[in-house]
Parts: structure tokens; sequence; C-alpha cells
């Protein structure tokens, strides 16, 4: 593969990932300036996990789940030296639900991680399990 057309193409998925989260940052601040204004009349609470993986409602795969078919498949060239935060999609269910139901969580924001898995170890284990 041409470098030049490796570098082009990261460079447009830079700039759409930058556009994105500008686009998100502009949405969370919007909307606590909401709730703020209007704290009387409305509740709110924020809950923001960090990888969620496991059973789902629909056939096809998210993007975290891709991710973990494209690692056994050797889809990338390499291992990246990152940890991985990974949460059960159940317990992020029952966050959701507790921060629905639970009164003294209005106005606030929870962000929730699992445990930091080396990028390493989940590749290993998905390749003993799933690998070529």
């Amino acid at each position: 593969m041409c470098w030049k057309h490796v570098l082009k193409r990261e460079s447009r998925k830079s700039l759409l990932l930058r556009a994105v989260l500008l686009l998100l940052l502009a949405i969370v601040t919007n909307t606590w300036d909401f709730f703020n204004k209007n704290k009387d009349k409305i509740e709110m609470t924020v809950v923001n996990p960090s990888l969620v993986l496991g059973p789902g409602f629909i056939k096809h795969g998210n993007s975290s789940e891709m991710l973990l078919i494209d690692i056994p498949n050797e889809e990338y060239p390499g291992v990246m030296d990152v940890r991985l935060a990974i949460l059960d999609v159940r317990d992020v269910a029952e966050d959701h639900y507790r921060a629905m139901f639970e009164k003294n969580t209005i106005g606030k924001r929870y962000i929730i991680a699992g445990e930091n898995v080396p990028m390493e170890k989940v590749v290993c284990l998905l390749k003993d399990e799933f690998g070529k």
C-alpha cells in the first residue's frame, strides 16, 4: 500500500474525528446550560461509560464489537501499548437504571469504567479463543 494514500486517508479520519469531538462538546455544553437554566422544571443525570461489550439486541455488531472481531482476524498490523477499560453491557444497564431512579443522582455526571486491561492481553485472549 502506498504510504501517501495511507496518510491522506488518516488525515481525513482525523478531520472527521475532530468534527465529531467538537460536535459532542457543543452538545454536552448546551445540554448542561439548558439543565442549569431549567433545574426547577426538569431532572437530568448523565452516565458516560467506557468501552461497553456484551450481548446485544441487534444482529449487526457495533463499533466496539467490530474491534473485537477484527483483532483475532489479524486486521491490524500490531498491538498498541494502551489499556482498555472494559464494561459489561449488563452492568452499564444497571448503572443507567440506578441513575434514573435514585434521587441523589439528579444534576450529576457519572463516568463509569471497568478494569483497565492491557490491549496485548485482550489480543492474546481473543486469538486463543477465536483466532486463526
